[in-house]
């Protein structure tokens, strides 16, 4: 009888916590979001930047390893290498918009 109980009792809570996401919610699936603004947000202020910060620093790079592959010397490749980690740092947000 223990048993019983115990499954109707589980049941129970199963039936009531199964419910459809519409009721009681009083929204009646309008939605009001924006996208359109949201979406113009992000390209204008977080995608454009982003490719055009990478494709001025990638520019910026073509100087110094045109320099070190010309003439081979320490002081390039120091030089080479500074610009080449700022270009990476510009990179790391633009793989995430890439769609396509």
């Amino acid at each position: 009888m223990k048993k019983f109980s115990r499954i109707l009792i589980v049941a129970s809570l199963i039936f009531t916590a199964c419910s459809s996401e519409d009721e009681g919610s009083g929204n009646s699936g309008v939605d009001t979001f924006d996208r359109g603004a949201m979406l113009e947000n992000w390209a204008d202020n977080i995608i454009v930047p982003s490719f055009d910060n990478f494709k001025r620093s990638t520019q910026q790079l073509e100087d110094p390893s045109i320099a070190f592959t010309s003439n081979p010397s320490e002081e390039k490749l120091i030089a080479l290498r500074s610009q080449f980690e700022s270009s990476y740092l510009n990179f790391q947000p633009v793989p995430m918009f890439v769609i396509g």
